[in-house]
């Protein structure tokens, strides 16, 4: 009921706010972004206040904490206010996507915000070390860089914004090299390995699937990880939804996929791209709040049919 009343209440009125839109996505870029530098140079929480605006508790050595170990170092992924790195990854990109648009209004000390908060954001998604994230913002960014730059007043903007879009790439190529592509190797076969029990799940219930939220009660049954923080759902929801409401449920939910690509316009067709591609990668936007909170966000603002650069 609650994201229903957000995404309804957002398509009916997002004409009217369209405006001012970016505001709180700004806002929260900033503060994230921020806040996700300070915890890497901290390496743990900042705590104090902002544990009542969202913050975990948590240190390198927290249980199951996001680490990745670089030249023999450990060093701690930042959390912001989420509950994992690539749930802060995701925010940042579809925040960035959000707010960029609002450059066309040509506000001297807003495009200096917006532009700061653009560079601040790209380094703390660099520090989120979110593979699909990084690789996905490094080619939808750009895309909106080409958008801006059809608007000849924003020809200086849009071209900082491309050549500032391609870090992420950069530094994937710099220092992602097998030594460190090792780290993240026992995270793949993890994945894979709930991949195949998802699969064997759904050949075993087909067309109504397990049941809604049943996905990790069910998947012991298929996958028995030696550490029991390894139970989590399949890192895809269109593999997830078909495991919990079958084929036929994954039939209508691509329906309504398929319905939203033709009503996206421009830069709600690029939110939308990003959506549905690091969907293939992870399982948020149907299992954590913050992610659930995006979907409906998404669905609305698609749906409305209204072009954010207009």
């Amino acid at each position: 009921m609650e994201f229903s009343f957000i995404a309804f209440y957002t398509f009916y009125n997002f004409r009217k706010f369209k405006k001012n839109f970016y505001i709180p996505f700004l806002a929260g870029l900033l503060f994230e972004s921020s806040l996700a530098v300070l915890q890497v140079l901290n390496q743990g929480s900042l705590n104090g206040i902002f544990y009542f605006l969202g913050e975990r508790f948590f240190t390198p050595e927290t249980p199951n904490i996001a680490n990745a170990s670089i030249s023999g170092q450990l060093i701690l992924r930042p959390y912001g206010t989420f509950s994992h790195p690539n749930v802060l990854a995701a925010y940042i990109v579809f925040s960035t996507i959000f707010v960029l648009p609002a450059l066309r209004m040509r506000k001297k000390k807003t495009n200096i915000l917006i532009l700061l908060s653009f560079v601040l954001s790209e380094a703390a998604l660099v520090l989120t070390l979110s593979r699909a994230s990084l690789i996905l913002y490094s080619i939808l960014i750009p895309l909106v860089s080409f958008l801006l730059i059809k608007n000849k007043k924003l020809l200086k903007e849009g071209i900082f914004i491309f050549i500032t879009s391609l870090v992420p790439l950069l530094t994937i190529f710099i220092f992602y090299n097998q030594r460190i592509l090792e780290l993240f190797g026992e995270s793949l076969s993890k994945r894979i390995d709930l991949i195949k029990a998802a699969f064997f799940m759904i050949s075993d219930n087909p067309l109504f699937g397990v049941g809604i939220g049943n996905f990790l009660p069910e998947v012991i049954k298929y996958y028995r990880p030696l550490v029991f923080f390894d139970i989590q759902p399949v890192h895809n929801i269109y593999i997830l939804i078909a495991s919990e409401i079958g084929m036929i449920g994954l039939f209508f939910f691509l329906s309504f996929v398929f319905t939203l690509l033709f009503r996206a316009k421009k830069i709600s067709l690029i939110i939308l791209l990003f959506f549905l591609t690091s969907g293939f990668f992870d399982h948020y936007y149907l299992t954590l709040i913050q992610g659930q909170l995006l979907f409906a966000l998404i669905t609305a603002i698609v749906w409305s049919k209204v072009d954010l650069l207009s």
